[in-house]
């Protein structure tokens, strides 16, 4: 389960008929939630200065506006028709693909792909924490010389 689908979702008056600006739409979405450029952009995955630059474009692609509603725990469904078709295009497929309801064996060797990354990702973390501690021995040689 997602964080947006633990939350109730934000309500809001849509926005001037007629007026469908993806940017200012973006904008929207973010005042009535509440939430800060910082937290969008870390649970969306993407970068403030991509939002920042998307907020001026007319036109965006369907899927970001999605996941910055997501990440901003807004349901838009309604507002925007082309993100409706968007969502009822690709996301019903997607999410057909991605069930793993009646088969173990995906559901293994997911759960094993997932400690592996786990296991790979303390690996790096150790291999990083002797590369500093090296670097500042390093440095300080240097200094004391």
């Amino acid at each position: 389960m997602t964080h947006y689908e633990t939350e109730k979702p934000v309500i809001f008056e849509p926005m001037e008929q007629g007026v469908n600006h993806h940017g200012k739409f973006i904008l929207t979405i973010k005042n009535k939630s509440g939430k800060s450029w910082e937290d969008i952009a870390s649970i969306s995955g993407y970068a403030r200065s991509s939002i920042y630059r998307w907020i001026k474009q007319e036109f965006l692609d369907p899927e970001k506006i999605i996941n910055i509603a997501e990440a901003c725990g807004v349901d838009i469904t309604g507002y925007l028709p082309e993100v409706d078709h968007y969502r009822k295009t690709f996301f019903k497929d997607y999410e057909k693909s991605m069930d793993l309801s009646g088969d173990e064996s995906l559901k293994a060797k997911y759960i094993t792909a997932l400690e592996r990354l786990a296991n790979t990702q303390n690996q790096l973390n150790e291999i990083q924490q002797k590369y500093y501690k090296l670097k500042e021995q390093l440095d300080n040689d240097e200094n004391s010389q």
